[in-house]
């Protein structure tokens, strides 16, 4: 079975080729721009971009296809967490950004290093739900 060529082009944009060992991947140039950017629009739509190749690799899973699993675990980093929470806090104005941010990150956190806390990160004790 193909892969649909949406997911094709996902899995280009998180994983480098052979011939790219050394550079970036083109998500994490477009990432690194939306970090180092003044601009909020810029920082807004490189997340967004980080956020659609989220909800692409990671739904409908699980897949056959191991490009498709290795994109989806390469896109699961406290970075790009941090990244669609700093999207939340910014896009008051805009609900959509906002919207696609929290599905993005739920999809990350429904992955099976999605829901990790890192070593030395406090955890709560003895809290009980009710």
């Amino acid at each position: 079975m193909t892969a649909c060529p949406l997911v094709v082009n996902c899995i280009s944009l998180v994983l480098r080729e052979e011939s790219q060992r050394n550079e970036q991947s083109a998500l994490e140039q477009i990432t690194g721009l939306a970090q180092r950017a003044d601009s909020v629009t810029v920082k807004s739509e490189g997340t967004r971009v980080l956020a659609n190749a989220i909800k692409t690799l990671t739904a409908d899973l699980p897949s056959t296809d191991q490009r498709r699993k290795a994109a989806a675990r390469a896109v699961v980093t406290p970075a790009n967490a941090n990244a669609l929470a700093a999207l939340i806090g910014r896009s008051k104005k805009y609900p959509m950004l906002i919207n696609e941010a929290v599905v993005a990150l739920s999809f990350l956190t429904a992955q099976e290093r999605g829901g990790e806390l890192p070593p030395g990160f406090p955890r709560c004790r003895g809290l009980t739900l009710s």
